[in-house]
């Protein structure tokens, strides 16, 4: 089957690279224009790849329930557990329902809109890791992407690679987009195929009928009620030390906060707090993280190890790990002239670095 496989970016605005199986021709679609102009190209399946980082896939270890047990699990408290509703998440099954994938709901619908807006409906949608064949790992356009035997996988940002790394362990040198796509087609051409979440509510109905997904259906609706005993919660955020849950505060905290698997994943409790805030508190919360971000990257040797935001007071409490004293005070200056206020709250040594607490107030 001729097949036209497309690579979303990670900002969808930006050019998509693409190939076509059947012709072996490799592109670039820049402008909207050339968007368009992918709709004439001969292909009778469409695949997007979505950069992995919004996706978390998980083996389906869910058993069978009866009524009696689903309307007891109901009873857990399951959107706190995910720091943010069940029905804003959209979970898909492998053909063989031995895997499911997570993602948001919300920017699924935003890609699958987009490409519709310029006459494409995809056929499959998965994620960028889960294209690939079995057992491999590559850096790609600035992203570590990482397929396993067991069918996972996972993507980050290259700079966060070192929370998935061992000790000892380097990021395998870049490959072009060229080389990429070619893993791709030939994975394709030998029968590989990834998990597809263009199910439910999400399925192509034109090409699709209706009941072709309905077991897949009746498994997701007894997954989700199932949450807590799988620990997706933990699943968004990637199952050990990666942040992919792209929300607005994620795209900010995957960036400056760094967690081991003992500690509380932090990116969590951000999630957390921010469900809990009002839309008055929620934009003062992104001011906040906005400045807390931007001034991290400024001084080397910062680390922020837990945030807590306090909506009565509009503040950020902070528990940061420094190279020496030196950086608090360039800490402190930095976020100064980003607009915010930091209030120290004490430094002491710990090992080889410092560790204190912090305020960090928005300037009046």
């Amino acid at each position: 089957m001729s097949a036209l496989i497309l690579l979303i970016s990670e900002n969808i605005d930006e050019p998509w690279d693409w190939a076509n199986v059947s012709t072996n021709e490799i592109g670039r679609a820049e402008s909207n224009t050339d968007k368009t102009a992918l709709t004439q190209l001969d292909h009778k399946q469409l695949i997007a790849v979505l950069p992995g980082m919004q996706i978390i896939t998980k083996l389906n270890t869910l058993e069978a329930l009866n009524t009696k047990q689903l309307h007891q699990a109901i009873g857990f408290d399951i959107e706190d557990d995910l720091a943010q509703p069940l029905d804003a998440v959209h979970i898909s099954f492998d053909k063989s329902n031995t895997r499911l994938a997570i993602v948001s709901k919300t920017y699924l619908g935003e890609v699958i809109t987009c490409l519709e807006e310029i006459g494409l409906s995809p056929d499959i949608l998965c994620a960028d890791y889960d294209i690939l064949p079995t057992d491999i790992g590559l850096v790609y356009d600035n992203r570590f992407i990482q397929s396993a035997e067991n069918g996972l996988g996972f993507s980050i940002d290259t700079h966060l690679s070192s929370h998935v790394l061992g000790a000892h362990q380097n990021l395998p040198s870049p490959i072009t987009v060229q080389q990429y796509l070619q893993k791709i087609t030939s994975a394709y051409a030998q029968g590989h195929t990834a998990l597809n979440l263009r199910q439910g509510e999400f399925v192509k109905r034109t090409a699709l009928g209706a009941g072709r997904y309905k077991r897949a259906l009746i498994l997701a609706a007894a997954c989700c009620v199932m949450f807590v005993g799988l620990n997706i919660g933990q699943g968004l955020v990637h199952a050990k030390n990666t942040k992919a849950a792209k929300t607005n505060t994620d795209k900010i905290y995957a960036e400056i906060f760094k967690t081991d698997e003992k500690s509380p994943n932090p990116v969590l409790a951000v999630l957390k707090a921010q469900s809990e805030v009002n839309a008055k508190s929620e934009n003062e919360f992104i001011k906040l993280s906005k400045v807390l971000a931007v001034s991290i990257k400024q001084v080397k040797g910062v680390e922020i190890v837990a945030v807590t935001y306090d909506k009565g007071r509009s503040q950020l409490a902070l528990s940061v790990t420094y190279k020496s004293f030196d950086d608090v005070e360039k800490l402190a200056a930095a976020i100064q002239i980003n607009g915010g206020i930091f209030i120290e709250g004490g430094t002491r040594q710990d090992g080889d670095s410092l560790s204190g607490d912090a305020i960090l107030k928005e300037a009046s």
